[in-house]
């Protein structure tokens, strides 16, 4: 336990103590195979068998025309997909939900691969699982995705799935507060993140950015949606980067609409998701030119042209880069946007 505090991050010794709980046995990725599976007496047939769902399907593959003659396909010019087929008129099972596998060896195999790119032989066992994979449950019987090494068929391309790991930097203590301080004070405090839209509105929620009463009445824009983010009954406004890069590069042909943009978007709240540097500058620069006096607070490399750019710029302390230090006009020494309040 000792070595798995010492590790540097959080999610690291997340990730190491889940390690040490996993059964070595159970996830070993060095289990061998059980080797290869044929039924001899079907050696001479155009059948397989589908080992689906604790029952043994024999399925024959229908011969059909090849593409440059009129000679019945040879068994190993065969797709996948003619047993998957066949498979799926005896066993009601659709063939895109279907996963298949040789019946001892590792990986899934597709479709589009012919017999004999696969190595399938007449009498060869196959196994089919259900997918798209289903993640509830904690037993192997509970689920369809593929669990242990040594269940030799129960595996995606030399993969083991052994869980799902969900993490989270929930917002400093005392920051939401904080947002409502200035938030009284009339100071208007606006996100510009690299964060997904969605986890940007989410956090911008926790911390009152957006405020509770607002979020109903938040618009993400979409690039159509001009007007309707016009309406009084948006109060606060989403923007991703991808949507504000393709306004801006109107702006040459057509600065009036872009300063239309700003104006509108600048709203009671405002979340500015995915964003390049290049962006958060202007970020800054459309709020400076709308008569706001700014201040950035800001860690990285990136985050400096803005931080130079602001009013006054607000480094981070611990976890900031010297360059973004070097751009602020001030530190913050415990990184925690409350202390500037």
């Amino acid at each position: 336990m000792n070595g798995v505090i010492s590790l540097g991050s959080r999610g690291e010794r997340v990730l190491a103590l889940a390690e040490l709980k996993l059964d070595k046995e159970l996830y070993n990725i060095n289990s061998k195979s059980n080797g290869v599976f044929i039924d001899e007496s079907l050696s001479d047939s155009q059948d397989v068998i589908v080992k689906y769902n604790d029952k043994d399907y024999q399925v024959t593959i229908v011969s059909r025309k090849n593409t440059i003659g009129d000679a019945n396909r040879s068994w190993n010019n065969h797709l996948l997909y003619d047993i998957m087929k066949s498979f799926e008129k005896q066993s009601k099972l659709p063939i895109a939900m279907q996963r298949m596998m040789v019946f001892g060896k590792n990986g899934r195999i597709y479709a589009e691969q012919t017999l004999g790119e696969i190595g399938i032989k007449p009498g060869q066992i196959l196994k089919c699982i259900v997918g798209p994979y289903i993640f509830n449950g904690t037993k192997d019987e509970d689920v369809n995705f593929p669990f242990n090494r040594h269940e030799a068929l129960y595996h995606d391309d030399g993969l083991v799935f052994i869980g799902l790991f969900a993490m989270i930097d929930p917002p400093r203590p005392g920051v939401p507060e904080a947002v409502l301080k200035c938030q009284s004070a009339g100071i208007k405090v606006v996100m510009v993140t690299g964060d997904h839209p969605v986890t940007a509105k989410a956090i911008a929620e926790m911390v009152n950015i957006i405020s509770k009463k607002n979020s109903n009445r938040t618009i993400t824009y979409d690039g159509h949606n001009l007007n309707e983010m016009k309406s009084d009954n948006c109060c606060a406004a989403v923007v991703a980067g991808g949507d504000l890069q393709h306004v801006l590069e109107q702006e040459m042909a057509n600065p009036q609409m872009v300063a239309d943009f700003w104006n509108i978007v600048n709203k009671e709240n405002a979340v500015f998701a995915r964003t390049s540097p290049q962006q958060k500058l202007l970020i800054v620069s459309a709020v400076q030119e709308r008569g706001g006096i700014v201040a950035v607070t800001g860690d990285g490399v990136n985050d400096s042209p803005a931080l130079k750019k602001a009013d006054i710029g607000v480094a981070m302390g611990i976890t900031g880069t010297e360059v973004a230090k070097e751009s602020a006009d001030m530190i913050l020494l415990d990184d925690n946007f409350a202390s500037i309040v």
